[in-house]
């Protein structure tokens, strides 16, 4: 799935879970999607920090300094 997908997705979950009535027997059963939503939340944004580091250390091995050890 294209990234934008899943966090539409994400998105999509999340405003149904919240839009749920706060009923006392119903509030049991949404609890493992909000922990679920929130899961996604995270493991997409520490997705992104590693892509990002993973990107400059990619800059990095392929740049021209001089001074890098090969």
């Amino acid at each position: 799935m294209p990234k934008l997908e899943l966090e539409q997705l994400t998105t999509e979950i999340e405003s149904a879970v919240k839009e749920q009535p706060k009923a006392q027997g119903f509030t049991h059963a949404v609890a493992p999607f909000r922990l679920l939503v929130v899961w996604i939340k995270t493991a997409s944004s520490d997705l992104k920090q590693l892509r990002k580091e993973l990107r400059e250390l990619r800059e990095y091995l392929q740049s021209d300094d001089e001074n890098l050890v090969k």
